[in-house]
């Protein structure tokens, strides 16, 4: 038992023991406290004893399970009944070693006959042969990734090289040297100080170009690491331009802009104001004649307006009356 377990199992025998002297006390005096207090120690002896108990199932199944045949439920892979066997089977750890290191299999095995029944009227009978483990070994779960390079140790289970230098078929390049532990050729060159633009490929042990998107129709290129257009790029007439697309979208928009402008500093020019006024008057007018002659900068409607004026203005000797009629002026007699 763990030391727990032993302070439990004191703990245990001294409540007995009290409420065993309790109950004694209590049948010679006749007293009826300590037959209470005799209940209440019973009571939680009761209650000791079942984690004793639970203590033990707990420390039972934490046991480890060494490779051994023990009986599994194995599927029988069949059109008929029944669909799964009771067989045993070699599980558990071997030799304590961890089973992504060495795991545990069969050593010696036997051949056992199921009878199986296939559904159906006629309930056609057969037999299926399955394997039955009698005993179990350990085997190694590593396996070496190169058998001509590598020796496997059976006791440790590990890969060790079994050549110093380079073997014939497996010479290095000018960049590389052999190492005897990974057993293959490593890159000498220093990753972390590439050329600008490129990159180690430790497997090809050079440097070569990061890869990158190129826009429209550039294609990187690996030599140059730069973006090149693409010799004999033949453009398809049903592919869309979308460059070309928005060179006309964009001058449609503007177009549509400069006609709502027009349309607008049309309206301005009928309230004798806006752009297209503002041009004729002080730009074009101003520029055939003196600005400070007022016939240079004469306007149309200024030149009407003159007209009319000079048409209402009556004629010498007539006179208006209050009516509003042209009189003609009497001479006046000379004294």
């Amino acid at each position: 038992m763990a030391s727990t377990d032993h302070v439990q199992f004191v703990q245990l025998m001294t409540t007995v023991v009290s409420a065993i002297q309790l109950y004694s006390y209590s049948v010679v005096t006749g007293s009826n406290f300590p037959k209470m207090y005799g209940h209440f120690v019973v009571y939680f002896t009761s209650i000791i004893c079942l984690q004793l108990t639970q203590s033990a199932d707990i420390l039972d199944s934490s046991d480890g399970i060494d490779c051994q045949p023990l009986e599994q439920v194995v599927a029988v892979n069949s059109n008929g009944r029944p669909y799964f066997v009771m067989l045993q089977r070699c599980q558990g750890s071997f030799e304590d070693e961890n089973p992504e290191r060495k795991r545990c299999t069969f050593n010696e095995s036997e051949n056992v006959r199921v009878q199986i029944t296939s559904g159906g009227e006629t309930d056609k009978v057969e037999y299926v042969i399955l394997k039955n483990h009698t005993s179990c070994k350990g085997e190694c779960a590593i396996e070496c990734p190169v058998p001509k390079l590598f020796r496997q140790d059976k006791e440790n289970c590990g890969c060790t090289c079994m050549h110093t230098t380079a073997p014939p078929g497996s010479e290095c390049g000018s960049d590389q040297s052999w190492d005897s532990q990974e057993c293959n050729c490593k890159c000498n060159l220093d990753k972390n100080n590439p050329p600008s633009g490129k990159k180690l490929d430790e497997k090809q042990c050079k440097f070569v170009c990061k890869p990158r998107d190129c826009p429209g129709r550039l294609k990187f290129d690996s030599t140059t690491c730069r973006c090149a257009p693409v010799v004999g790029y033949v453009v398809n007439e049903a592919e869309p331009d979308n460059t070309q697309q928005g060179k006309i979208l964009a001058a449609v928009v503007m177009g549509e802009f400069v006609f709502l402008c027009l349309i607008f500093d049309v309206i301005l020019y009928t309230k004798k104001t806006g752009l297209m006024r503002y041009v004729w008057f002080n730009v074009l007018c101003k520029s055939r004649g003196n600005p400070g002659d007022e016939s240079a900068g004469t306007s149309p409607e200024s030149m009407h307006l003159k007209n009319v004026d000079e048409e209402n203005v009556p004629p010498q000797d007539t006179m208006v009356n209050r009516n509003g009629h042209t009189l003609l002026a009497q001479p006046v007699a000379s004294k």
